[in-house]
Formats: C-alpha cells, sequence, structure tokens
C-alpha cells in the first residue's frame, strides 16, 4: 500500500453505510479504503483506474448509488454480491433513501 491516498466525495453521504458492507466484504480492497471522520470523502490508496474493473466497479457505487457499472455483479464473489443486492434493495426499495 503507497502512503498516497486519492481523495472522492462521497454522494449522498447520509446513506453511505447502506454502501459500506460491499466496499468491506471485497477482501481485495481490505485496508485500502478509509473514509473521512466527517464521512463526506472517500480516500482509496490507488487512482480508480489503477483498481481491477470489479474493485472499480464496488468503489464507485460506493461513492455513488446512482453510478453502477453495467453488470456490475459479473466477476463478483458471492459473499460480495450479496452485499451489493442488499444494499442497493435498502437504497432503492420501499423506504430507501433512493426511493424518494
Amino acid at each position: 500500500m503507497t502512503n498516497v491516498w486519492n481523495s472522492h466525495t462521497i454522494a449522498y453521504s447520509e446513506s453511505f453505510d447502506l454502501r459500506r458492507p460491499v466496499l468491506e466484504a471485497t477482501g481485495s480492497l481490505k485496508d485500502r479504503w478509509r473514509v473521512s471522520s466527517d464521512g463526506k470523502v472517500f480516500e482509496v490508496d490507488t487512482e480508480l483506474g489503477g483498481l481491477s474493473p470489479h474493485e472499480r466497479a464496488v468503489v464507485e457505487f460506493a461513492l455513488n448509488p446512482y453510478f453502477t457499472a453495467a453488470n456490475i455483479f459479473d466477476g463478483l464473489d458471492a459473499p460480495v454480491r450479496h452485499a451489493l443486492a442488499t444494499s442497493l434493495h435498502k437504497f432503492f426499495g420501499v423506504g430507501g433513501p433512493g426511493a424518494r
């Protein structure tokens, strides 16, 4: 891991905790990302272009749930697919922040 962190603004930061489990389920991202204390900035240890396509899709979803890669589920392992499906449902499902 490098000492350089690339910062990105989190869209809909008030609901980031609904998306956090997807990052946590992606083992290859373990210890490679962090969130600012105010919950508005996401940092990753490389530029988005330096991530694998699967890692990038997960990070981009975490940054903005409305920016979700086509075929995002393809290639993800079962725990990550489950976390992603749960997060999508909680965000966009009835009563979720994206359902408004």
